[in-house]
């Protein structure tokens, strides 16, 4: 069990990171042909500017495959954490009395020694 938690660990890592470096790699590549188109009127002035990110497409698809890299790998991850198990402990077998602290069975209604009700 602890061997499949490991891999699921190593899994859960190399898919983030792999989901990093592509999101990475998908901003780089939408801001590597980045263009500022400017119109001039005739006497120099900016009428108009446009912007133009040929490369648009593509810097989707990999976004969108490094963001479901990342998360199969994060589900990789919190399968690997270990589960721990939900232990409720049992109920106490005797009552404390909270006036005087002698120990009482647990069906008393009244303390044994100071005869106060136990709540």
């Amino acid at each position: 069990m602890a061997s499949q938690r490991t891999n699921y660990h190593l899994i859960g890592n190399a898919g983030i990171i792999i989901g990093t470096l592509l999101v990475l790699l998908a901003i780089l590549i939408l801001f590597t042909n980045f263009k500022i188109n400017r119109t001039f009127d005739i006497w120099g002035n900016v009428t108009g500017v446009s912007f133009e990110f040929p490369n648009v497409q593509y810097s989707i698809g990999l976004a969108i495959v490094g963001i479901i890299f990342g998360v199969f790998g994060s589900a990789s991850r919190i399968k690997a954490k270990p589960q721990i198990p939900q232990h409720i402990p049992p109920p106490p077998s005797h009552e404390f009395c909270r006036y005087c602290g002698t120990q009482n069975t647990s069906d008393a209604v009244f303390c044994s020694k100071c005869g106060k009700k136990l709540s």
